[in-house]
C-alpha cells in the first residue's frame, strides 16, 4: 500500500479548508447579491440605521398587528420618545423572541411592546415559512441567527436557513427578481412596496358593512392552548428586556367584537394576563369589547379582508385612534420609570421584600420618603435594609423626613433623617464614598412635619418619583445606564392592612 507522505496530506487538507472557505464567501456573496430582499429586509435595515444614530426609545415587537396598528411617528411625537416597529407578517412567538435579542444588540429601549395575537403559537407556522426566512436573513447576529435556527427550523431545512440563496434558489434564473434586488439597494425605502414609516405600514383598505357581517357570521375553530414553550419564550423576553433595562409590556391588539365573543377570547386573555403578571412583567387586552368601545373602534376602522382565524387588522384611521390611546397609557409608564402603576398590591407584606431581595450589585438605589408612617415596617424588612448598609431608618416615628443613595454591593453614599424637609443635590461626576455618579441627582423628603408631604427623585433632571405616600424608589442601573425600575410602598396602608389581619 502506498503511502501518502505528509506534506501531500497536509496540501490535501489545506485544498479542503480553502474550497469549503470559498464556497461559503460565494454563497453569502450570492445571498446578499441575488436573495429576495422584501420589504421585511428594508425595515430591518432601517431600524439598524436609525438604532446606530440614536436610541429607539420604544420598540414595538410581533406580527403584522404590530405593523399595521402603531402609528409609530403619532406615538413618538405624543410621548417625545424615539419608537420603531419591528413588526413581521406571521412572526409568532419565537421569532419575536429571537428579533428581540436581535435587537437588544444594538439599542437599549425603555419600553419594549410585544404582541401576543400568535400566544399560542410558538413555533413557525406551516405555509408562511417564507416569512421566517426573510426575517432570519435580516437579522444581524450571527450567534442569535444559529441559536433561532436550531430552535425553530428543522435539520433539513438548517442550510436553507443559514444561506437566503438557497431558499430562493427558484430566482436564480429570473432576471426581474434581480433587477428588483438591485433596484432594493439603490432605492431601498422609496420603493412603495417597502415604504413604512419607523416599521408602521399604514393600510388605507376599509372594512364595508358586508364583509363585517360575513365576519361577525363566521364561526371560527376554537383557540389552542398556550403550550408550556410559548411560556418558556415569554420568561425568556422579560429576561432579556429586564437585563437591558427596557419594561416589558405585552399587548393584545383590537379584534372586531364578534370574534372575541366567539371564540372565548375573554378566557384566554385571563389566562395570559395571569401568567405573565405572575412572572413581573404587564399585559394590556385592546381586543376586549369595552375598550373597543372606549377606543371608538367602528367596523370601518378595520381593513377590509377575509380571516378565518379573526386575524383582522387596523387601517389608518383604527391605528390612529389606538396608538392616541396607547401614549395616553404609556406616559404613565414612562413618568414612572417603565414600572407598574401603583396599586393597593404594593401594600402587601411581601411585595417590599421581593423588591428588596430584587436589587443587584449593580444598582445604584435613590430612596425618598413622603410622610412616613413607618409602624408598617416589618423585622426581615428592617434586617434586609440593614444588610444593604443603611442604619438610620426611621422605625417608630411618624412623618419624618428620610432619603438614601445606595448601591446593591451595600455602600451607602448617603443617609439623611431629619424633622425638617431634606434638599440634596449632586452632580454628575461627584465621588460619594468612593463611587463616582454617572448622572446628575436631585432628592427631596419633606414629612408632615416640615410641610406639605412629598418626596421627589430627580435623575439628569427628570422626575421618578410617584410622590405618594410612603417610600419612593428608583434603582439606576450603572452597567445599562438606564433607569430600570421605580415602585412605591405605603408603610401606613401597610400597617392598617397589617392591624385587620391581627384584629378582624
Amino acid at each position: 500500500m502506498m503511502q501518502i507522505s505528509l506534506f501531500i496530506l497536509s496540501s490535501r487538507i489545506l485544498k479542503t479548508v480553502v474550497a469549503t472557505v470559498g464556497l461559503a464567501a460565494l454563497l453569502f456573496w450570492s445571498s446578499d447579491y441575488i436573495a429576495n430582499r422584501s420589504s421585511i429586509t428594508v425595515i430591518y435595515d432601517e431600524f439598524y440605521r436609525v438604532a446606530e444614530e440614536t436610541p429607539v426609545d420604544v420598540l414595538v415587537m410581533g406580527s403584522s398587528h404590530s405593523q399595521t396598528n402603531v402609528n409609530t411617528l403619532m406615538l413618538a411625537e405624543r410621548l417625545e420618545f424615539n419608537v420603531y416597529t419591528l413588526g413581521v407578517p406571521a412572526q409568532t412567538l419565537g421569532l419575536t423572541r429571537y428579533a428581540l435579542e436581535d435587537a437588544l444588540r444594538v439599542t437599549r429601549p425603555r419600553i419594549v411592546l410585544i404582541d401576543t395575537f400568535f400566544i399560542a403559537e410558538p413555533e413557525i407556522l406551516t405555509d408562511r415559512e417564507h416569512f421566517a426566512y426573510e426575517q432570519l436573513h435580516a437579522m444581524k447576529a450571527w450567534d442569535v441567527k444559529m441559536k433561532c435556527i436550531t430552535d425553530l427550523f428543522s435539520k433539513s431545512e438548517y442550510f436553507d436557513a443559514s444561506f437566503p440563496v438557497i431558499n430562493n434558489h427558484n430566482g436564480w434564473k429570473d432576471p426581474e427578481l434581480i433587477h428588483k434586488n438591485r433596484l432594493y439597494q439603490y432605492g431601498g425605502a422609496s420603493l412603495e412596496k417597502n415604504r413604512h414609516f419607523n416599521g408602521f405600514k399604514p393600510r388605507l383598505s376599509s372594512m364595508d358593512y358586508y364583509t363585517f357581517r360575513v365576519a361577525e357570521q363566521m364561526v371560527y375553530k376554537p383557540l389552542n392552548e398556550v403550550p408550556e414553550a410559548s411560556w418558556n419564550y415569554v420568561q425568556e423576553m422579560i429576561d432579556l428586556c429586564h437585563d437591558s433595562g427596557a419594561e416589558p409590556i405585552f399587548v393584545q391588539y383590537p379584534l372586531p367584537e364578534a370574534y372575541t365573543r366567539k371564540v372565548g377570547f375573554s378566557q384566554r386573555s385571563d389566562e395570559v394576563r395571569e401568567e405573565i403578571i405572575r412572572r413581573g412583567a404587564t399585559y394590556i387586552d385592546f381586543s376586549q369589547s369595552e375598550i373597543i368601545e372606549t377606543l371608538g373602534l367602528k367596523p370601518q376602522d378595520f381593513m377590509k379582508e377575509t380571516s378565518t382565524i379573526g386575524n383582522y387588522h387596523l387601517n389608518i384611521s383604527g391605528a390612529n385612534k389606538l396608538t392616541a390611546f396607547m401614549a395616553e397609557e404609556l406616559k404613565d409608564y414612562l413618568q414612572g420609570a417603565l414600572s407598574s402603576e401603583f396599586s393597593e398590591e404594593m401594600t402587601r407584606p411581601w411585595q417590599l421584600m421581593r423588591f428588596l431581595k430584587g436589587i443587584r450589585s449593580d444598582d445604584l438605589v435613590l430612596l425618598t420618603v413622603n410622610d412616613d408612617a413607618s409602624i408598617g415596617w416589618l423585622p426581615e424588612e428592617v434586617a434586609q435594609l440593614k444588610r444593604l448598609g443603611l442604619n438610620d431608618l426611621p422605625q417608630g416615628f411618624w412623618g419624618q423626613s428620610y432619603a438614601a443613595l445606595f448601591t446593591g454591593n451595600r455602600k451607602v453614599l448617603i443617609e439623611a433623617r431629619s424633622l425638617d424637609s431634606i434638599d440634596l443635590n449632586y452632580s454628575r461626576g461627584d465621588k460619594l464614598n468612593g463611587v463616582t455618579l454617572p448622572v446628575d441627582i436631585h432628592l427631596v423628603s419633606t414629612g408632615v412635619g416640615a410641610g406639605a408631604p412629598e418626596a421627589h427623585i430627580w435623575v439628569d433632571g427628570y422626575d421618578y418619583s410617584f410622590d405618594y405616600r410612603g417610600l419612593n424608589f428608583a434603582i439606576y442601573n450603572m452597567k445599562t445606564g438606564r433607569i430600570r425600575q421605580v415602585e412605591q410602598f405605603d408603610l401606613y396602608g401597610r400597617s392598617l392592612y397589617l392591624d385587620l389581619l391581627i384584629n378582624p
